[in-house]
């Protein structure tokens, strides 16, 4: 299995118990947004221009929109891999119990809980490709965010034993680009890669 695949399946599942606090976050941005652009000086009407405010207004609700097919997407997987499997993958990434915990819940041994995650991503990976994510998709949706591209990225430096970069660099799409900070700080910077 390519191991970007598997970068992209540990992606979504670090994001899933951050993407419903993110959509708030961008809900509360474009409410920002909106009610900042009839602000109308010299200095701000190229900036507050409605072509300018509606552009950013529909890039951050299409933003919200790919989080939350991202969301879906994780519980239809999640619903669809084996129930052992899955059970790892909560308990150890979305309900963040220790080892210790898993372990004892599912009465498995530490080694055979790690085997059942690396089994686990794999059918993840299996399964995003199945239900029309694979690999080119997320890296034209997701590569240059900087919320689920940065865990990407820290997956990958983790990988190489190089330092991930902070914010979605050298991207194309501008709309991202070292844009949106605060969704950083409040998912992917905080989020412990196993």
């Amino acid at each position: 299995m390519n191991k970007e695949k598997i970068y992209w399946a540990k992606s979504i599942i670090l994001s899933y118990r951050y993407l419903e606090r993110m959509c708030g976050a961008l809900d509360k941005q474009i409410k920002q947004i909106a009610n900042n652009s009839f602000y109308q000086t010299s200095f701000f009407e190229k900036v507050n221009s409605v072509h300018n405010v509606s552009r950013e207004i529909i890039d951050l609700s299409q933003r919200k929109l790919d989080y939350i097919n991202i969301k879906v997407l994780v519980e239809k997987i999640l619903s669809s891999i084996s129930e052992k499997l899955s059970k790892v993958l909560i308990f150890k990434y979305i309900q963040c119990l220790k080892n210790e915990q898993i372990t004892s819940v599912l009465k498995i041994s530490e080694r055979t809980m790690f085997r059942k995650i690396n089994k686990a991503f794999i059918d993840v990976a299996i399964k995003m490709e199945e239900f029309g994510f694979n690999k080119e998709k997320m890296e034209i949706k997701f590569f240059c965010d900087s919320f689920i591209g940065c865990i990407f990225k820290k997956l990958q430096a983790k990988e190489n034993n190089n330092k991930a970069p902070m914010f979605a660099e050298n991207c194309n799409n501008g709309a991202y680009e070292k844009k949106y900070k605060y969704d950083t700080y409040l998912g992917a910077k905080n989020i412990k890669l196993a």
